[in-house]
């Protein structure tokens, strides 16, 4: 009766060093895939992908990395084309980040061809002050060039407003979608100043919070 118990144990032991190296290399393969991920996303970034751009597969690309990290791009706030994302230079920092965190937990199901991980990844900390300070320098650049890029302007707003309790109604952009009229601000430069003076007073407040994975500040006494 106690053969059995020792013939499992033996089978598990010359097992054990295959079951690893099996492990290793997958991990190591979804390493690779997700670093294809966010080159793709560089080439994006940095526009050495417009001649040969594929849409749906860039698309597919950021989905894939969203669900794995939980970091959720940066998207077109439009209601038209069903939230098309497009990441700006702190979601590529933040999967980076991630990666870096998280690259021995992740592994590829082979049968779909999905990222995931073997337990529950670490999350991402970004600087408060950092973060803060970058989203009304690109805010203020855009107003200054003329060149507001709406899904850029409403990532920025969406963030700063709630922690600010700020919101600029000088000027909008509208968007009517199916039975819906919704008027959304994109910023002025006067925003930008509220912005500034607010930081300078509560800089203080700021904290990135891990578990919904953003920028707060705490209660004013």
């Amino acid at each position: 009766m106690q053969a059995y118990p020792k013939f499992l144990l033996l089978v598990v032991t010359l097992l054990f060093p295959y079951l690893s190296i099996a492990q290793k290399q997958n991990t190591h393969r979804a390493f690779t895939v997700y670093r294809s991920y966010l080159d793709t996303v560089e080439d994006y970034l940095e526009g050495r992908d417009e001649d040969d751009y594929d849409f749906e597969g860039f698309q597919e690309k950021i989905k894939a990395l969203e669900k794995v990290t939980g970091i959720r791009s940066n998207d077109d706030g439009s209601c038209f084309t069903g939230f098309m994302r497009q990441p700006v230079s702190y979601n590529l920092e933040d999967w980076k980040q991630w990666l870096e965190l998280n690259k021995e937990l992740l592994i590829l199901d082979e049968e779909n061809e999905t990222l995931k991980t073997t337990s529950n990844p670490e999350p991402i900390k970004r600087d408060p002050d950092k973060y803060f300070l970058t989203l009304v320098n690109e805010l203020e650049e855009m107003l200054l060039d003329d060149v507001v890029i709406w899904d850029k302007s409403l990532h920025i707003i969406g963030v700063l407003d709630p922690i600010t309790d700020y919101r600029d109604t000088h000027h909008s952009l509208q968007c009517s979608c199916d039975e819906s009229d919704e008027t959304y601000p994109y910023g002025t430069l006067h925003h930008v100043t509220i912005l500034k003076e607010w930081y300078a007073k509560n800089s203080h407040r700021l904290y990135w919070d891990l578990e919904s994975q953003s920028l707060k500040a705490t209660p004013e006494m």
